[in-house]
């Protein structure tokens, strides 16, 4: 296996209530600034939202990314020794906006979408059934494909 797991952030991140509750704890001093004339226009202001609201908004997007970037380390390692058997290895984890996409290392094999729901288990206490979970995942769409492209190859 090869280095750490890339992790790219390139949807928005989902906020979590803790997220939140730090941007709205944080001191004005911490809050990103805030582009006055873009605000001015803004839906925002029409909405009646100070530019104090949004900078805390952004505060808090910047708290879920900043998490969610180790939550996927995190996942890309477990996710990784949950493959290691397989032949397979791990490049890359991508959070799109709505789910984790996990790019195979090596071969041309596709992509697998990890559902966000066994990526927070294997992300927290990923137990012996979420390893299982994520291996039969994972074999079943690289194992099919591989053998797809082999047998393609094989009448090329």
């Amino acid at each position: 296996m090869a280095g750490r797991v890339e992790v790219r952030i390139e949807g928005r991140p989902y906020l979590t209530s803790e997220d939140w509750s730090r941007a709205q704890a944080a001191p004005e001093s911490e809050l990103p600034p805030i582009d006055m004339e873009k605000f001015e226009k803004s839906v925002l202001k029409r909405m009646g939202f100070s530019p104090a609201s949004e900078a805390r908004e952004k505060y808090a997007f910047a708290v879920a990314r900043y998490r969610m970037q180790g939550q996927g380390q995190i996942l890309g390692e477990r996710l990784r020794e949950a493959i290691a058997d397989s032949g397979f290895d791990l490049r890359e984890l991508i959070w799109d906006g709505k789910q984790w996409i996990a790019i195979p290392g090596g071969s041309a094999i596709r992509p697998v979408v990890v559902s966000k729901d066994l990526a927070e288990r294997m992300a927290g206490w990923g137990t012996k059934t979420d390893y299982e979970e994520a291996s039969s995942l994972f074999q079943g769409k690289w194992a099919s494909q591989a053998a797809k492209d082999e047998s393609q190859g094989a009448v090329a």
